[in-house]
């Protein structure tokens, strides 16, 4: 196995790690439903380019949510010294990563380097919220979405680990899109 397909698919293992029942599968269980995570993150990431363009930053990702009906604002063009305060409304649309987020803004600022990452890190949530979207929108019943659901659920018949490889196929799907040189390491803790 490749260094590269091995630490893919140990990250993917770490996240899984406190799954009991993920646990006690077989090591080529383990193996094929983490491929299975990884290759629908690429195939969404791929459809997804496809259907709605490249991503060029947080703004450009927010009009493809706008036209898959889902309304995000970001606000790029504020004074970026200001308080986090008045970034609140748009840390809402990364509503899992809020605390992060703002811990990571924060030592930026800190040490006098706000922009450093800041709408890096925006663009990888708001991606993220688009992989959802996409997920359900431009998924049709015969695309590798419904297969992808189909073996998890006759996988996993309990709904933490299917939740838990979502967030793996989502990862990926994050890493591909925004075509980045690995995955993202404060989301993929957040």
């Amino acid at each position: 196995m490749a260094v590269t397909e091995e630490l893919q698919l140990q990250w993917a293992r770490d996240i899984l790690a406190g799954d009991e029942f993920f646990s006690r599968m077989t090591e080529r269980d383990q193996v094929r439903i983490i491929q299975e995570s990884i290759e629908f993150g690429i195939h969404i990431a791929e459809k997804t380019r496809e259907k709605l363009g490249t991503p060029t930053g947080a703004e450009a990702i927010r009009e493809m949510l706008v036209s898959l009906g889902c309304g995000v604002r970001v606000d790029e063009t504020s004074d970026s010294s200001g308080p986090m305060s008045e970034y609140a409304e748009d840390l809402l649309a990364a509503r899992f990563y809020t605390r992060r987020i703002r811990q990571r803004a924060a030592e930026y600022a800190d040490r006098g380097q706000w922009d450093h990452g800041w709408f890096d890190l925006y663009a990888q949530c708001i991606a993220r919220e688009l992989f959802h979207h996409v997920e359900n929108t431009l998924s049709g019943k015969t695309s590798h979405h419904v297969r992808f659901r189909d073996r998890l659920f006759g996988l996993l018949p309990v709904s933490r680990p299917v939740e838990t490889t979502r967030t793996i196929a989502c990862l990926t799907f994050v890493k591909h899109f925004l075509d980045l040189p690995e995955i993202p390491g404060l989301i993929r803790d957040a």
